[in-house]
């Protein structure tokens, strides 16, 4: 039933009583008005807040291809393993298990030496995993990676420099050794603030199939 049809009602009701008749018909039309204009205004603002609601979020969704997802998921997972494996290396060589070994005999030298050639290859392998899939990592999420590599390759550069290099004639320090530690601490912390960048892109994202 709409509101013709209720005036329809209205009107048989009161048409036995004259003109007053048509006053209250008049007035009950005007008050119906009111109220409908209001509802309408009411639903309509509704309305438009949801769809802005819905352009929000839209808007906060980067839209990509299904292929482009998996390529790029695929370079994370590279990115992310290749950083994992040098940050396990460099926790190896400036280790505080290596307080109880000095000074270091030759074994030990000849051990440290080992862990540097695999420290240097897994760097050259994030390198290479960064380097050649920068153009399809997002602005942000390079930038954090590189500053783990840079802070990493200064660090295990500076541990070869300093003592590989002399080693017939240094002595590892535990106050280097812990020093050295502790930016590797910081590296670790770096490597978990990207992996969070990272996650929360990874989540931003909408496939369309």
């Amino acid at each position: 039933m709409n509101w013709d049809d209720v005036f329809k009602i209205i009107m048989v009701a009161v048409g036995s009583v004259g003109g007053i008749g048509a006053v209250i018909v008049l007035l009950i039309q005007y008050t119906s008005n009111i109220i409908a204009d209001r509802l309408a205004k009411k639903y309509e603002a509704n309305l438009q807040k949801e769809i802005e609601q819905y352009k929000s979020t839209l808007e906060n969704k980067n839209h990509i291809s299904k292929n482009r997802y998996d390529m790029e998921f695929e370079i994370f997972r590279l990115l992310t393993k290749n950083f994992f494996e040098l940050i396990v290396i460099l926790n190896t060589i400036f280790s505080p298990d290596y307080r109880n070994l000095l000074p270091l005999d030759r074994e030990g030298m000849e051990a440290l030496y080992e862990h540097f050639g695999r420290a240097a290859h897994k760097a050259q392998a994030a390198q290479d995993c960064l380097y050649e899939n920068g153009a399809f990592i997002p602005k942000e999420i390079y930038k954090e990676y590189e500053a783990i590599l840079e802070l990493a390759t200064a660090t295990f550069w500076s541990y070869k420099e300093g003592f590989l290099d002399n080693s017939s004639e240094t002595v590892l320090s535990v106050e280097w050794l812990d020093k050295k530690h502790q930016d590797i601490v910081k590296i670790e912390n770096m490597f978990l603030s990207a992996n969070d960048t990272l996650r929360t892109y990874l989540q931003s994202l909408t496939i369309i199939e």
